[in-house]
């Protein structure tokens, strides 16, 4: 038969004393495991950070490996009532947020240390506060990413805005002026957009084919039935209307002539 023996209370710093008992023909064999490894396994700090520390606890609730934040403390002088240690000696392993031996919460993973003869719970933990601070980081640059791009979006749109707002508030005054019959005004357009350019153009020419129709309208006022309208009227409603307005006071002027003439033949 063979087991494993905690002889730790033998010791006179109470560090770790693991010793294999074997009968062998009615005698004893014993071998003493090497503790030096042992610790030196246990405060092995790479990816620890500054708070993590791996223990052993016996199932008197004392500490068996030497603390990492009391190394001048011997092990079994060290209570850890813990509630990581006492779910493991209840047979339930796993991890939680508990509190620590040293009274501050911790990311705890405790299990049960697989030696026969031995009831020892193994704990590894970190500090909640440490742990977290990743986490606060992260949660800090994901606010500045998000301020960053809310005021970005706000600056597109505002751009934005300016940039399609201002040619149509351009053309909205034009056709104000327009609208008070006043055409003594130029038509640029302010936006370099193909359709804006296009917009600007045929409101330039509905600004000039108005002018003609008042042109026209004011030689056709003046008697000056002789004049041609300057564009195309096919098309142009107004410049029909002109047109047509313009052949009646013609054939009203042919009239009156020949009344005038049949009034002198008849005297």
């Amino acid at each position: 038969m063979e087991e494993v023996v905690d002889l730790s209370h033998c010791t006179v710093d109470s560090t770790i004393l693991l010793a294999m008992v074997k009968e062998y023909n009615d005698s004893l064999w014993i071998r003493y495991l090497d503790q030096q490894r042992i610790q030196h396994i246990l405060l092995e700090r790479s990816g620890m950070g500054e708070t993590g520390e791996t223990y052993l606890v016996g199932d008197d609730f004392r500490l068996r490996s030497r603390s990492r934040f009391f190394p001048d403390q011997k092990p079994l002088s060290i209570t850890a009532r813990t509630e990581g240690v006492e779910n493991t000696l209840a047979g339930n392993f796993g991890s939680n947020i508990i509190k620590y031996y040293r009274g501050i919460p911790v990311f705890s993973t405790y299990h049960q240390l697989d030696l026969p003869g031995v009831n020892w719970v193994i704990l590894s933990e970190i500090d909640v506060k440490e742990a977290t601070i990743p986490l606060a980081k992260m949660r800090t640059k994901l606010v500045a990413i998000f301020v960053l791009v809310t005021v970005l979006a706000m600056t597109l749109s505002l751009v934005l805005t300016s940039f399609f707002s201002k040619p149509l508030l351009q053309m909205r005054d034009l056709l104000t002026l327009m609208s008070k019959g006043s055409f003594d005004f130029k038509v640029v357009a302010s936006n370099p957009s193909i359709e804006f350019q296009e917009m600007f153009s045929a409101l330039d020419e509905l600004k000039q084919s108005i002018q003609q129709a008042i042109r026209f309208s004011n030689e056709i006022g003046a008697l000056n039935l002789k004049t041609t309208y300057p564009s195309n009227p096919q098309e142009d409603q107004l410049g029909k209307a002109m047109i047509l307005m313009q052949e009646r006071l013609k054939d009203y002027e042919h009239r009156e002539k020949q009344n005038q003439l049949l009034a002198k033949k008849s005297l």
